[in-house]
């Protein structure tokens, strides 16, 4: 690092004029230039350590924040319990019998979420709070907070249809409601997650056991076909969840049909492929799609966990067993088994012993394959239209495999299995 960067970040530490803020502001900048200045990542212990130093630093910073917001809101000190949620999580807690807060720690995973995560320990045991984004607008709109409500309750709904089968761990929701500054938050238990547990042989193998036994039980009396008692959301998608008897026309009209409509409409430049191509291909790929799915139209529905794969799954403490498997974030629906399968082969996908456990209980049917290919177009559509056309897992600058090419290609291979 040059001389000169060094004492002039050290006189700004030592000089009284400059306030805590403006410190972490010249640490910041220095740790965004090093590599700028003649510092090469080799001069550095690694990237990933200077990557993590760098977001240990956003995250103290963040807690600085939230503490500062929380003694301007209170009036005082008060721990390190962000003051904007104290007058309803905390409450909330200690009204479900939860003791008294003694520590608020964030959690967030990383950049990039829809919500923030915090975990509450309390003198009755530890909850979990996800919080949703406040609203950029000033102030904030009611149309926000019911959207961001919207969101939480369908997820407070998917977890308890999967607590209610007896078949996978979820955390338990116990609270929805919405905060005084703006957004929402919705409490639930608190799972001490094991590190990598997604990985971990013993816990793949319990999760294709409990997904597998959710998937054979005969649906509820509620149960009105395939769809759900409300409309739900993947990522930031809503998903129209009314009920139809026939699950190919369920899939095409609800599922696909909306997802490429989308795409077709937002995506009009070209990504190495004439957009005409891309909805001429389109089309046939979905009128192929209800073909393809019409051997199945009428099997028996499941519940399905909606959104199944490495990010929303893991490993924690078992009750009998060493560890066992636990879910979260569903975007659940009455549909065909072989759905849950589909995203949880692409990014990555779970071990084998998963899928080895998975289908000595559950066989694949005839034409798996080729209904696994439908299913992953409307993921890769979803993510098309969430995240755009960049790179998709293992593309590079010459081969991009973004969500674009992914999609197009899968609806190449869907137009020709009908001819098959």
């Amino acid at each position: 690092m040059p001389r000169s960067m060094v004492s002039s970040s050290g006189a700004a530490r030592s000089s009284s004029k400059f306030t805590s803020k403006r410190r972490r502001v010249v640490l910041g900048i220095c740790l965004v230039l090093l590599p700028t200045q003649g510092c090469c990542f080799h001069n550095l212990p690694s990237r990933c350590r200077f990557e993590s130093q760098l977001r240990r630093h956003v995250t103290k910073s963040r807690s600085r924040q939230l503490h500062s917001q929380a003694q301007e809101l209170d009036g005082g000190d008060s721990g390190s319990v962000p003051g904007v949620l104290r007058d309803v999580v905390i409450e909330k807690i200690e009204e479900l019998g939860g003791g008294k807060v003694q520590q608020v720690q964030e959690t967030t995973a990383g950049p990039g979420l829809h919500n923030r995560h915090f975990k509450y320990t309390a003198t009755g045991g530890t909850f979990m709070a996800k919080i949703a984004k406040a609203s950029r607008s000033s102030p904030p709109t009611n149309d926000w907070r019911e959207a961001s409500l919207d969101n939480f309750f369908a997820e407070q709904t998917g977890l308890e249809a999967i607590l209610e089968t007896g078949c996978l761990r979820a955390p338990k929701p116990l609270a929805l409601g919405t905060l005084p500054l703006g957004g929402s938050f919705l409490l639930m238990e608190h799972m001490p997650f094991i590190p990598f547990g997604q990985s971990i042989p013993e816990v793949l193998r319990n999760l294709a056991e409990g997904l597998a036994a959710m998937h054979l039980q005969d649906p509820p009396p509620s149960c009105g076909g395939f769809g759900f008692v409300g409309d739900n959301f993947l990522g930031g998608t809503r998903q129209v969840n009314t009920w139809d008897s026939d699950f190919s026309n369920f899939f095409v009209e609800r599922r696909l049909s909306p997802q490429f409509a989308q795409a077709r409409t937002k995506f009009q430049d070209s990504w190495g492929t004439k957009n005409e191509d891309f909805e001429r291909i389109g089309r046939e790929a979905i009128l192929t799609a209800k073909k393809v799915l019409e051997p199945v139209a009428n099997s028996k529905p499941a519940l399905l966990h909606g959104d199944l794969w490495v990010g929303n799954c893991g490993g924690v403490p078992g009750e009998g067993r060493l560890r066992e498997a636990a879910v979260f974030d569903p975007a659940v629906w009455y549909g065909l088994p072989e759905f849950d399968l589909a995203l949880a082969t692409m990014f990555g996908g779970f071990g084998k012993p998963f899928y080895e456990t998975y289908h000595a209980i559950i066989p694949k049917a005839p034409g798996f394959e080729r209904r696994m290919r439908v299913y992953k177009l409307y993921h890769y559509l979803n993510h098309l239209n969430l995240h755009g056309a960049g790179f998709g897992h293992g593309g590079t600058v010459e081969d991009p495999k973004g969500y674009y090419e992914r999609s197009l290609t899968l609806m190449q291979e869907i137009v020709q299995d009908g001819f098959l």
